[in-house]
């Protein structure tokens, strides 16, 4: 025998079939031999019917978070604008947010609609003592109950998922979560549920106070697939 050949036998595949690193054998019938080129640097192997050989190299579904934005809270508002609508869900976290004065509401608004489009709910726990609120028909959603000022040493943290948020019919719906963290014993957690009855893709929101000023805060902008 011979380097590179294989003794004849009836139906047997020649090692000439290969003809490039990570080729691979495949079946374009029953008892029909082909060769699979290899894919793309990152394609896996998936079946596919329509393909020659049942088989084809594809790029990955991608997946996974994608930071749109990290965004500064300062002065009495801040607007996140041009977002893309290539998402299923926009997720926002935001982290040691305190303000000017004390006993403050966060509140956020899309695409500066001031009307009457906004509902939501929130309940948790206020220093060991169960707490609820309910806020329909408002001209903003209100994902933290009260923030904090910085001379209290208290930080507003937490994050809100706004789910299909490109829908132009329909709602659109959030839910989050938000905790207080102190220097002092205080203790203070929320879950807060809403919706939005506008007609428009979401591409921008406003983050703002029921009063007052940002003093420090971050909020980071996420899309999800």
């Amino acid at each position: 025998m011979t380097v590179g050949r294989i003794p004849s036998v009836e139906g047997g595949i020649q090692p000439t079939l290969l003809t490039a690193k990570g080729d691979l054998i495949s079946a374009t019938a029953a008892s029909t031999v082909a060769r699979l080129a290899v894919g793309s640097n990152d394609q896996i192997l998936v079946a596919d019917s329509t393909a020659s050989t049942g088989l084809k190299w594809a790029t990955p579904s991608s997946g996974g978070l994608t930071l749109l934005s990290t965004t500064s809270l300062t002065g009495s508002s801040v607007t996140i604008s041009s977002i893309s609508g290539s998402y299923t869900n926009l997720i926002a976290v935001f982290t040691a947010i305190s303000t000017s004065a004390d006993a403050l509401d966060m509140r956020v608004r899309v695409n500066g609609d001031t009307s009457t489009n906004y509902d939501g709910v929130s309940v948790g726990n206020l220093n060991g003592a169960f707490s609820s609120m309910y806020k329909p028909n408002e001209t903003y959603w209100q994902p933290s109950i009260t923030t904090g000022s910085t001379g209290l040493t208290f930080q507003i943290c937490g994050a809100f998922t706004i789910y299909d948020y490109a829908l132009t019919s329909g709602r659109v719906f959030t839910s989050g979560a938000e905790g207080r963290k102190s220097g002092s014993s205080e203790a203070f957690t929320y879950q807060t549920t809403g919706q939005y009855r506008g007609t428009s893709a979401i591409t921008s929101l406003t983050f703002l106070l029921s009063s007052g000023t940002y003093s420090t805060g971050t909020v980071q902008l996420y899309g999800a697939k």
